[in-house]
């Protein structure tokens, strides 16, 4: 039960982390230095890619440890 819910924090930490960067990223793209230079676009919007596909897994399982608790 401790685990699980150190866990569970952990994951949220992960969850608020990937969130505030991938929200800093759209918001850089925003930018014209950025939008008009194709290959730093492009990296920014590859980790923006990342980080979605991370946070799927964080939420897919902090979901199941949370119907584990109910």
């Amino acid at each position: 039960e401790a685990q699980r819910r150190a866990r569970i924090k952990e994951l949220e930490e992960i969850i608020a982390r990937l969130e505030e960067e991938t929200e800093i990223l759209q918001e850089e793209l925003t930018h014209e230095d950025v939008y008009s230079d194709y290959k730093l676009a492009e990296e920014k919007t590859l980790k923006i890619d990342e980080n979605t596909s991370q946070l799927e897994d964080c939420y897919e399982e902090w979901e199941i440890l949370q119907e584990e608790e109910a």
